[in-house]
């Protein structure tokens, strides 16, 4: 008789679904921000966030209890009745690394943003500025618009 490998499956489930709400819902991202040294030289700080924002607080439960993190409310500009929740990775970049090793090999639309985040939060004691920034450059041009190619011809795309 097989094992019963149902967690295992499940597992699997929560991921791939994971994948697709960073993939529709959300956003993977590297920020700079500007600080000073004591001695009041300015200096460059970069940062790694995985946000998925919805307005379903059962998404958001769901999310804490699979994979942990911490959920924000804040108003809509559009509709300030309906709150919009926020959810974020927590517990530093080792959670943030096995959150993007779950799902890397089902997302589609922001595999390169999760391949780029990777290799960011694994140089965190690597002190390279430029690398960082080169990071958060390539990062930021993905999240800005840059066409995803499909296999689909220039027939099916006319129909």
């Amino acid at each position: 008789m097989q094992p019963d490998n149902t967690e295992e499956r499940r597992s699997k489930k929560h991921w791939v679904y994971a994948a697709a709400m960073v993939d529709a819902e959300g956003c993977i991202s590297i920020g700079e921000s500007q600080h000073w040294t004591k001695a009041g030289t300015p200096y460059k700080a970069y940062s790694f966030r995985i946000q998925i924002a919805n307005t379903s607080k059962v998404l958001m439960d769901w999310l804490v209890q699979k994979f942990g993190g911490v959920v924000y409310k804040k108003k809509q500009c559009s509709n300030p009745l309906k709150p919009v929740y926020q959810w974020f990775t927590k517990g530093g970049w080792r959670a943030q690394e096995r959150f993007l090793l779950g799902i890397l090999p089902y997302l589609l639309i922001k595999r390169e943003q999760a391949l780029l985040g990777l290799e960011f939060i694994r140089m965190q004691r690597d002190e390279n500025p430029e690398r960082r920034k080169e990071l958060r450059d390539r990062c930021c041009v993905l999240n800005h618009g840059v066409s995803v190619t499909t296999n689909m011809s220039n027939d099916s795309e006319k129909n």
